[in-house]
């Protein structure tokens, strides 16, 4: 088990791992599914504000090769994409 955060009491945090517990597996996966869109989000958001020329496909292909790398996105797309 994770080490609990300092500012999560023992009582908060054992509550929270039992609701995970009580979890359907499509649940969880639904609750997987949801973060990672978020942090898909996040990250295009990031890449906005650092390249606002790009487009949204630009900036998509960026996180495609941090996702899957240089190699697999220069392949698919036919030309080399900057990750930074």
């Amino acid at each position: 088990m994770r080490a609990r955060p300092m500012d999560v009491s023992k009582e908060d945090w054992d509550r929270q791992f039992e609701l995970y517990r009580g979890l359907t597996p499509e649940q969880r996966l639904e609750m997987a599914r949801q973060m990672t869109l978020a942090w898909q989000r996040n990250l295009f958001n990031i890449l906005r504000a650092k390249h606002p020329d790009l487009s949204d496909d630009e900036i998509w292909l960026k996180l495609a090769v941090r996702r899957l790398g240089r190699d697999v996105v220069r392949e698919v797309c036919g030309r080399d994409i900057d990750p930074a």
